[in-house]
């Protein structure tokens, strides 16, 4: 017999063979199954290809089953009763199910075990008119001539029409909400809909030859050509461009082969019953998949030879095991029914799952001996989730099973509207705040309203493409599309354009960027970006290896980093450019249990049976310890030398108070959560904010700030304690032009088309930039001139000042590192630490221990010893004749230098200096000191001017940033160090010769921070052990104004050209500090548990590795802000900007992605329905971009309205744009006579290599985007 096989549309042979005339066993390429039949000829058993019996019945007199067991034993009883009543349950006790059918054998009812009732009705025809689900919700449906469904009516009302034509072609569909599309087919013999109009009236065109589409032409005239082979199968789809792809099939009609337009091929083998064994890449990997006779998969190999097995119970054929290539065993059981109630880890660490009597999952024991409980609706929808601790979170949903009520522990709801569609229309925040969403008659939003009453709109083209946003007030941001319906270009509301050139298969390849300078790009055969030209000509390269994981990085400066990884995929080894090689281990779980650097100092890890970290070794033996509650939250935290930390959530797991040393800070919180109030032990710091989130006040210690807001949500005013108001004006891309002081006066800037700042002038100002290829080459301030000189990578080399016509000169090793400047040379240990200086004040010598701090500085006349207390804090500098000493208060923060005091609350903030007490402004992005005492500081970005007794001192400023004559070398040493809080290095405040970098203080004599970094280092940097370094020791090509991770100088200028008015990111206080130490625990375990200058991360992920190995990417959430976010999934699994908490589910996402089935996620694999990509690699990134967004994206209506996925929503459809959503789902309504392959591909073959991916989307928001590519991002 020859037949259809599913969606595929192929065939192949089955054979059946017969004893008696009874069938006894069938023969088909999936493997043969062998039929039991008793002498009534009824199949008394079933067994498949790998030996299991399937099922094994037992009937009555009647022949009817009365007993099946499955293949794990278990004995479904079946009861017949009068009235077409029949009784199944299973086992003994075990739930049962009673079902009631019509005289036509049809179900009319079910009543499961806990009394929930389905009831079906049906019409004198067999149609199904009505279906009532256990919850009460009701749908019905009404037919016309040839059983035709023309109306459908959804619980709660709202309805759906159909209507169709004389030949009974569906004609149009109304959706719920009057939305109506309308199909015209041409002739009365059309086959095929030749016209399809959306219900705003936009008409898309297909020509056909019979049943064969040809061409689609959508409403913006985009189109889509298919050729087809004598099957009927599209075996060429070319663009509006003309680029063809060309797909190539086995006899059957499988595709074996995909061939993108530029020439890269991808392809596929399978084995007789279709299922696939054998990928390989354009660049000639290959993954290899085997499965049972049976057809259960059992294992994969990938491309480098490492080998993955799943193994199953003979009996039963459940997935019994999964084995890595390295031997670690992970196990599962399962109960009668087959629901996996036991996963045992590699290593004995259990996870138990229990389950009500429909298999619905009620309970998660851990194996640490916490529980987490579900509660479910009749319909089986999670309800209520009750952690370890009994703290309840729980969900309310409509008729139509949309999310109207969500409850946290707390007892906050927050609730959401719909419209008739289903779709979001409202959602109301705790505390009130409403943000709304208007769409049209596809489903699209047209408009989106803040809490606060402000309207962005979004327009479209015909199809369906987003085409413009425009902002409350009025200021538009267009988007432009090529002929095959790919974003080409976009136009910001100044009128600057942006625009990216593509290849054939739709690849980024340029980015011309508004000041006519080029980003070039270049591509692998699988689509992975190898090389980024800068305008300047500097050449960054990537490497991969067969399974496409990032192995090499050449910067433009031509240093290469490496990384090896095992056979699961782990990091094991990370070279830096200086050759110096980092090693990890993990345990069999692959959790990360050691580090050891370069210079073979060893970090070693203890974890609990959650894979927590609980302890962390230092080099020199020193144990910090971690304590979780039965939640999982650190709950308390003990440092080598017995200094505790302990933490106290709410019900939410949000932090409410922090103990150490007997002194207690305590967070109060809003209605939605976030920080309102601080009480620690440096006074009472009060937030408020507006109806959409934004910080307008602050009260604190220095007096009161208040923040005013435009309605496009830009700070326009700044309110001092004394009265004095800032005011501030911005372009209509929303960067800052004008700044007034009523003392100050008036100061304008002016900027190029990127956004970066080339004029600053008032009347005690007058100040200039120059750049060149996207760098900063001149500076002018005054009388003072700088002229910069650099090398192919951008690195500054030569600094001429004008005005005394010195020359200073800078030069680096392969490493980046700086090595001279002028006559001073600098060397580096094996591990990356600064070693030694020569210069002609003589020579200089760092000694250090093996947790990396600096322990001595020997000159030719003295030595300087340090010492550190048990966290790795420095306390006392004697020697030379001299004794410094740092004192730290309970929480790990500088309390005082020698007899300075120093007051820093539990947000981090430096709050006082000598009982003069300072206020931060902490509505944007990055915190700037505002008051200083009675004085008030006045700039954007860096301080510009000191305003005190009615009058303004201006402040001077270098190249970069520094006032000029007050850095005494390239390390930032003060000139004239001072007691006074004065503007210092790169414009950060200076006291007593320590640099403030807001979360730590930098000592630029000793080169080093006080304190380690809170952060991992980045693997594959010369620094990744040093948890003290300064700017991966290149002071003059980086800054650090966090503190934090640091960042070139041209990440730092394209920040603040994208985030001039420093408050664009506005949220709250906490958005920075406070909500990080607040509302995420993992954060403050990232910012308190250091041990050997490696963060104790609290998630029990191997973070260490996770972090990347791009020297760019910082941990921090504010450095990925500063990296031009909004940060998206691919960026954070990829290019490793995820440190701390979060860099091992980064870890985790890409070794998934990359050690995936050989059908993993590709850029072919999209192209066709048969070619199925793997979900391993997307579900990673979604998780990965849902704790970001949560954290970064603060839109009221998060998914629903933001741009992100407007754009998202609008540019990934082809053929119908925008009433994808609203086509209905089901063969009754689609019945178009247009088969799936022909839609689908369509769809697909339009989006593979052809579009940007909706990360892509995302990056290219921004002018200064890096890496837009359809291919993942490096």
């Amino acid at each position: 017999m020859r037949g259809s096989h599913g969606g595929d549309c192929t065939c192949h042979t089955v054979a059946y063979e017969y004893i008696d005339g009874d069938l006894v066993a069938s023969h088909a390429p999936a493997g043969r199954r062998a039929y039991e039949v008793d002498g009534q000829g009824r199949v008394v058993a079933v067994v498949d290809a790998d030996g299991v019996e399937l099922a094994r019945n037992t009937y009555d007199l009647d022949g009817r089953v009365l007993e099946q067991r499955s293949p794990r034993g278990l004995r479904t009883t079946y009861d017949y009763r009068p009235g077409l009543v029949t009784t199944a349950r299973d086992g003994e006790d075990g739930p049962r199910v009673v079902m009631f059918h019509d005289t036509g054998g049809r179900l009319t009812g079910a009543v499961d075990d806990h009394g929930g009732r389905l009831t079906r009705r049906f019409d004198k025809v067999g149609n199904l008119i009505s279906v009532r689900d256990r919850a009460g919700a009701v749908t019905s449906q009404e037919f016309g001539p040839q059983r035709r469904l023309v109306r459908r009516v959804l619980p709660g009302g709202a309805e759906e029409r159909y209507t169709y034509d004389e030949q009974g072609r569906l004609a149009s569909c109304v959706m719920a909400g009057d939305a109506r599309i309308t199909l015209d087919y041409g002739s009365d013999a059309g086959v095929l809909p030749t016209r399809i109009t959306d219900p705003e009236g936009a008409t898309a065109v297909v020509e056909a030859d019979g049943d064969l589409v040809r061409r689609i032409t959508d409403a913006d005239g985009v189109t889509v050509t298919f050729e087809h082979d004598a099957e009927g199968f599209p075996v060429r789809v070319t663009d509006g461009l003309g680029n063809r792809s060309l797909l190539e099939r086995a006899r059957e009609g499988r595709v074996i082969a995909i061939r993108l337009p530029a020439g890269q091929t991808q392809r596929f083998e399978h084995d007789g019953a279709g299922r696939l064994v054998r990928r390989t890449d354009a660049d000639g990997s290959v993954w290899e998949m085997t499965w049972s006779p049976a057809g259960r998969p059992t294992g994969w190999t990938t491309p480098d030879g490492s080998r993955f097995e799943w193994r199953h119970h003979d009996g039963t054929g459940d997935l019994q095991a999964l084995i890595d290539p390295l031997g670690a065993v992970t196990t599962m059981q399962t109960d009668l029914l087959g629901n996996v109630v036991r996963i045992v880890a590699a290593g004995g660490a259990k996870l138990d799952l229990t389950y009500d009597g429909l298999s619905r999952l009620t309970a998660l024991h851990d194996p640490a001996g916490g529980s987490t409980h579900y509660e479910h609706d009749a319909n089986g929808r999670v309800v209520g989730t009750t952690n370890a601790l009994g703290h309840t979170r729980r969900v309310e949903y409509d008729q139509r099973g949309n999310v109207v009520r969500t409850i946290d522990a707390e007892g906050r709801a927050t609730t959401m509207a719909y419209d008739q569609a289903g779709r979001v229309t409202s959602r109301t925040l705790p505390g009130g705040g409403t943000a709304m969403v208007e769409r049209d008659r596809c489903g699209r939003p047209t408009s989106v309203t803040d809490a606060t009453g402000n309207t962005t709109r979004y327009e479209y083209t015909p199809a369906g493409r987003l085409r413009r946003v425009v902002s409350p007030l009025g200021n538009a941001t267009e988007w432009h599309y090529d002929a095959a319906g790919r974003i080409a270009g976009r136009t910001d509301p100044t009128g600057a354009v942006t625009r990216y050139g593509r290849d054939a298969n739709g690849w980024v390849t340029s980015v011309v960027h508004p000041d006519g300078e080029v980003t070039r790009l270049m591509h692998d055969p699988c689509g992975r970006v190898v090389e980024r030209r800068h305008p300047d000509g500097g050449v960054d390269r990537l490497g991969y290896d067969a399974l496409g994981r990032l192995v090499e990085v050449t910067d433009a400066t031509g240093s290469c980093r490496r990384l090896r990884y095992d056979a699961r995929g782990l990091l094991v080894e990370a070279t830096d450019a200086a050759g110096g090689v980092t090693r990890y281990e993990h345990d069999v779980r692959g959790m990360l249990t050691s580090i050891t650097d370069a210079a073979g100092g060893t970090v070693r890890y203890q974890r609990d049976p959650m894979a927590r970290i609980t302890a962390s070794t230092d080099a020199l033996g020193r144990v910090t310890r971690l304590h979780h509650d039965q939640a999982g939250r650190p709950r308390l935290l003990v440092e080598p030398d017995g200094r505790s930390f302990e933490l106290r959530f709410d019900r939410t797991s949000a932090v409410v108070g922090v103990v150490a040393g007997g002194v207690e800070a305590t967070f109060e919180r809003d209605p939605l959560g976030r920080v309102a109030r601080v009480l620690d032990h440096t006074g009472d710091h009060r937030f408020e904010r507006d109806a959409a989130g934004r910080l307008t006040a602050r009260h604190g210690p220095a007096g009161t700030l208040r923040w005013r807001y435009d309605a496009d949500g830009r700070q326009n005013a700044l309110v001092h304690p004394d009265g004095t108001e800032e005011r501030y004006e911005h372009d209509a891309a929303g960067r800052l032009v004008t700044l007034s002081h009523p003392v100050a006066g008036r100061v304008e800037l002016t900027r190029d088309g990127v956004g970066r700042l080339t004029g600053m002038r008032s009347a005690g100002l007058d100040r200039s930039w120059v750049w060149r290829r996207h760098r900063l080459v001149g500076y002018r301030d005054g009388l003072h001139r700088v002229e910069l000189g650099r090398d192919g990578a951008g690195r500054v080399i030569e600094v001429r000042r004008g005005e005394d016509e010195k020359v200073t000169h800078y030069g680096y090793d392969v490493a980046g590192r700086l090595t001279g400047a002028d006559d001073t040379r600098y060397r580096y240990d094996a591990a990356g630490r600064l070693e030694g200086e020569d210069g002609p004040a003589g020579s200089v010598r760092y000694r250090y221990d093996a947790s990396h701090r600096l322990v001595t500085v020997e000159r030719e006349w003295s030595r300087v010893e340090l010492s550190y207390d048990g966290a790795g804090r420095r306390v006392a500098e004697s020697g030379g004749g001299r004794c410094r000493r740092y004192r730290w208060d309970p929480f790990g923060r500088l309390s005082g230098v020698d007899a300075i005091e120093l007051s820093v609350n539990a947000l981090g903030e430096l709050v006082g200096v000598d009982g003069v007490a300072l206020g931060w402004d902490t509505a944007g992005s990055m915190p700037q000191l505002r008051r200083i005492g009675d004085r008030s500081v006045f700039g954007a970005g860096e301080p510009w001017a000191v305003v005190a007794d009615g009058q303004a001192r201006w402040l001077s400023r270098d190249w970069d940033a520094s006032p000029i004559g007050a850095v005494g070398d390239p390390w930032g040493r003060p000139a004239r160090p001072g007691p006074d809080l004065e503007p210092g290095f790169r414009g950060e405040w200076m006291l007593d010769g320590l640099l403030w970098l807001r979360h730590r203080a930098y000592d630029p004599r000793t080169r080093s921070f006080l304190s380690p970094d809170p952060m991992t280092g980045v693997a594959g940097t010369t620094t990744v052990a040093n948890p003290y370094h300064y700017c991966h020791n290149d002071p003059v090509g980086w800054v650090d104004p966090l503190g934090l991770q640091p960042l070139t100088d041209g990440e730092w200028d394209a920040w603040k050209a994208s985030h001039p008015t420093l408050a664009e990111m506005v949220t709250a206080p906490a958005d920075w500090a406070a909500e990080q130490v607040g509302e995420h625990w993992e954060v403050i375990a990232a910012v308190l548990v250091v041990g050997a200058g490696v963060v104790l991360v609290a998630t029990g992920i191997g973070a260490a590795v996770g972090a990347g190995i791009l020297i760019g990417a910082g941990s921090n959430l504010a450095v990925q802000v500063m990296r031009g976010g909004p940060i998206d999934a691919r960026n954070v699994a990829l290019s490793g900007v995820v440190g701390g908490a979060s860099a091992g589910v980064g870890s985790m996402a890409t070794t998934a992605a990359s050690s995936a089935a050989p059908v993993a996620a590709s850029s072919y694999a999209a192209a066709i329905p048969e070619v199925v990509g793997s979900t391993v690699g997307a579900f990673s990134n979604g998780v990965l971009t849902e704790t970001l967004s949560e954290r970064l994206d603060r839109n009221p209506l998060n998914d629903e309205v933001s741009t992100r996925d407007v754009l998202v929503e609008t540019t990934s459809g082809f053929v119908f744009g925008g009433i994808r959503s609203t086509v209905p789902h089901g063969n009754e309504v689609l019945d178009l006579r247009l088969s799936d392959r022909e839609l689908v591909g369509a769809r697909n073959i339009s989006e593979a290599g052809k579009s940007l991916s909706s990360d892509t989307v995302l990056a290219l928001q921004g002018d200064g985007a890096e890496w837009p590519t359809g291919g993942p991002r490096p």
